[in-house]
């Protein structure tokens, strides 16, 4: 299926009539399921189903390696990382473009200090290899 279209009727009340291949806003069947509920919700509670169970509830251990195989499986069936990645390999700038920006807020010393900084604000900007590097340790 087209992702933007995907992505337009996921949310909301469209349901898909496998029979006929469309998306539609009315109900097929009885017991028909909106498009997110039957692609996303019914995918994700059976994996859990498969997993974890009433009497883990009380064994942490237990609850534990449950989490672990969920949190694997869930990886395996939406992959986030791959697409948090993608954006921000899409559309985070490079080092090159992105620091001129930055600069001022990283290290705001650079901007207002004497001449002995500009050096070492220019080698930041420039990503320069060659110059000395700089480590800027901050506590967030």
């Amino acid at each position: 299926m087209n992702p933007k279209v995907l992505k337009k009727f996921m949310w909301g009340k469209y349901y898909y009539k496998a029979s006929e291949k469309k998306i539609v806003k009315e109900p097929p069947r009885d017991d028909s399921c909106e498009m997110f509920v039957q692609y996303a919700m019914k995918p994700l509670v059976a994996e859990y189903r498969k997993i974890f169970n009433e009497d883990m509830m009380t064994d942490t251990v237990a609850l534990r390696k449950g989490h672990n195989k969920i949190k694997a499986r869930l990886f395996e069936i939406f992959p986030i990382h791959k697409a948090v990645l993608g954006m921000v390999c899409r559309y985070l700038p490079s080092p090159i473009e992105g620091q001129p920006r930055k600069i001022d807020c990283l290290a705001a010393d650079f901007k207002s200090k004497t001449r002995a900084f500009l050096p070492v604000r220019n080698a930041i900007v420039k990503c320069n290899q060659v110059e000395p590097i700089i480590v800027y340790v901050t506590k967030m």
